[in-house]
């Protein structure tokens, strides 16, 4: 069976000073690309594979949360959750490139 990065269809790019809150829930991004996230919390969570969340991020330009949609796709022990958007079309592009763009600096893509 394939590792899970071998299955991966898009290149993970870290990130750091990015607001994310996730089905109500503060998280911290641990990486992210354009077809999911990985998020962490602090809080105690209670999520199931497969479960759809809603995900609000801070674009900080604009001074807005923007909505995306996804669904949990793995769950670290660490307290890492993996999450699948639920449209990778251009509209959640145009959304990761305006509030996480910068960090596609020195990604190697």
């Amino acid at each position: 069976m394939p590792s899970p990065s071998d299955r991966r269809q898009h290149q993970r790019l870290s990130a750091d000073n990015a607001t994310f809150i996730v089905a109500g829930l503060p998280a911290a991004l641990v990486d992210w690309s354009f077809g999911g996230l990985g998020v962490q919390f602090d809080d105690p969570f209670d999520f199931e594979i497969s479960q759809e969340v809603d995900i609000r991020v801070l674009d900080r330009r604009a001074d807005t949360w923007e909505v995306l949609k996804g669904a949990v796709r793995r769950i670290e022990p660490a307290g890492v959750v993996g999450i699948e958007f639920s449209d990778e079309g251009e509209a959640t592009v145009r959304v990761l490139l305006r509030v996480l763009g910068n960090r596609l600096m020195g990604a190697h893509l």
